[in-house]
This record gives C-alpha cells, structure tokens and sequence, in this order.
C-alpha cells in the first residue's frame, strides 16, 4: 500500500476555515488513496513547522481533496530510496495524481526523472536554480537517449541562474539540448515569460539556493543576490497552472535549521502551488478546436515560408509550431509572435531542431 512508504505527518492546527480542513491524510483515510486530485509530502527531516503554517494559510476552494501523504520513509540506500520514491510517483502518475514535494535531499529531484523514465516520451524539464547542473543533466540525457529507451529530454528549461556563478563550459553543454534560459533580471523583467517555460512541462525541480540570503535565512548557497521571497512564491505558483506538470519539488538542503520565517515561505510557495494547481485552464493546444486561433506569420527566405502560431481564445496563451518533419506545438510569449510577424524567426524555432 501506499502508505508503506510514508510516516505520518504530526500535524495538530485544523481550523475550519483554513487549507488545513480540506487537507486529508493518507494514514486517517482507511485505505482510501488519492486519484485525480492533488497530493504532497515531504523528504528528510525538517518541515513539521512548514506544514503547521502550510494547514494554518486561507482555505482553497477545491473541486477535489488534497492529500496529505507525510514523511517519505528514508533509508541509508541511495539506490533504494530513488527506487522507493520513483515507485510512489509512478504509482500516483497513473492515478492522475499532481504531486508537491518538500525535500531536503536532492532524491526528490533525481526520482522525478527516474518515474518518467517508465511513464513518458519525450520529456520536458523545467529547473530553477542558481547554478546550472551540467554533470547532473548528462547522465541524464545520455542515460535518456539510449536506443532501448527511445525517448529524450525534448525540453530543458533553466531558469532564475545567476551568470557570474556559472563558466561558459556549462553554457556550452546545454546547446546539444534544446534549451530556454532566462536569469534571475531575465525573470525580473517580465515575470509572465516564465509561465510558457512551465505550461508544457513533465516536471519542475526548484531549488530554494534561487532566493536572497535576506529573504531565506537558510538559502544555501547563503548568496546576497537572488529571487525576493514574493518572486519564489510567483515561481512555484506557475509550476502549478501548467497544464502538463505532474510533480514539482522544491529543495531546502538545510531544513533543519529553517527559521520561522523560512518556514512561512515555504508554506506560502506550497499555497501559491496548490492555488495555481486549482486554477488550472486546460487549455490543450488543438487547432481543430473552436476556441484557437490559428495565426500565419509568412517569413522570407525562411523554409516553411511561414511560421504558424496557435492562440486561445480563452486566455490568449500562444503556442509555436516547430519542427520540420515532425511538428509541435510549444508554448511561447506574445513577443516571440510579434517578432515573426515582424518577418524574423525567434530562437526557439531554430534552438528546437536540436537533436
């Protein structure tokens, strides 16, 4: 059972009024596990505080309950613990189950590439940290990409990196992916740009090091420079309108020692997942469908002789046609469209052709 994976969360604060009411856990359902809904727990030590004040935030109106799943049981194995939570995750994937994750160790990343190994195709990957994790990202795609497997990382997105702690050798890797970058002032200056980067995402691993020493006691890269608390709860509350996403963990490598007010971001980040989750638009690209616009944007000397844009009616996002023989849509900004109707052809097109 499910529950053979998770110690119960030690929660006491249930106010009528608050998420707390509508929270239900695992361990209190008699078996009862979560479908179609949305579900969290946490990995290592150190957030009791974090859930208090998580249960203690306003109410959230929810068409479904939210599960609360407890403490990821831990062993001394690595390999078995990768195991462990990739298997729980699989097992919530097929159920249609979104998952949160608080972890303190950075399994929570790694198994969320592990369970879409057996669960996807190509896969996209949304990362927001302050250094980009080359090494990391290699085994991954190398691993990804043999033929057995016949899948690839599609997507990589690398977001909220500061430049001056990173060497143009990892900024070389990535070119052998398809990639979109965009750095803490990149962010800063259009928070909305963000929202397309996680719309199509599998999967989104946000690193608390993205935050100011001054606005997380506990960051641990303990850097001057970052994200402001209201831009990490900005962050998490786009991972949970994407339409695709079916995890997202954010990493607190010093959860023990988080402070009081550590604790109120991380509980509020996990609020603003859980209200962008539960606002939700659904709005799957489909250019057959009454509610999207198909727009043309003739481009000379270009190839296709036109790039194609595709925009809902309902929330005016914009999708891009890319790919040559094999097309998709992908998300994109208003302004990547406004440079193809002005005949020139945005990045993106060409950054997708990469194997």
């Amino acid at each position: 059972m499910l529950q053979d994976f998770f110690n119960p969360a030690r929660i006491s604060v249930k106010n009528s009024e608050t998420l707390g009411a509508g929270i239900l856990s695992l361990h209190e359902t008699k078996g009862e596990e979560p479908e179609d809904c949305l579900a969290f727990f946490s990995i290592g030590g150190g957030f009791d505080t974090t859930r208090e004040k998580l249960y203690s935030l306003a109410e959230i109106s929810t068409e479904n309950p939210i599960y609360d799943l407890g403490e990821f049981k831990l062993t001394d194995s690595l390999g078995n613990n990768l195991a462990g939570i990739s298997q729980v995750l699989q097992n919530l994937y097929e159920k249609k189950v979104c998952v949160f994750i608080l972890s303190s160790v950075k399994e929570g990343d790694f198994a969320q590439w592990l369970a879409h190994k057996e669960s996807s195709s190509d896969i996209d990957c949304f990362f927001a940290s302050p250094s980009l994790q080359t090494d990391s990202i290699i085994q991954f795609r190398d691993d990804w990409s043999l033929p057995k497997n016949k899948k690839k990382v599609f997507h990589l997105s690398y977001t909220c990196h500061q430049e001056y702690l990173n060497m143009q050798s990892s900024y070389d890797t990535f070119e052998s992916f398809f990639t979109d970058s965009m750095g803490v002032g990149e962010f800063r200056s259009n928070y909305a740009d963000l929202e397309p980067l996680l719309r199509e995402s599998d999967f989104a691993c946000i690193d608390s090091a993205i935050l100011r020493r001054s606005d997380f006691g506990q960051a641990f890269n303990q850097s001057p420079n970052g994200l402001y608390s209201e831009e990490f709860c900005v962050v998490a509350r786009y991972a949970g309108i994407s339409n695709t996403l079916r995890s997202a963990s954010i990493l607190c490598e010093n959860a023990n020692l988080l402070q009081a007010s550590d604790h109120a971001l991380l509980a509020q980040a996990a609020w603003y997942f859980i209200e962008g989750y539960e606002s939700r638009f659904y709005d799957h690209p489909n250019p057959q469908n009454k509610e999207f616009q198909l727009l043309h944007c003739p481009v000379e000397g270009f190839p296709m002789d036109e790039i194609v844009f595709l925009r809902s009616l309902r929330t005016q996002r914009i999708w891009m046609q890319i790919g040559l023989d094999k097309k998709k849509w992908v998300g994109c900004t208003e302004q990547e469209y406004i440079l193809a109707s002005q005949n020139n052809v945005p990045e993106k097109w060409f950054r997708a052709l990469h194997p």
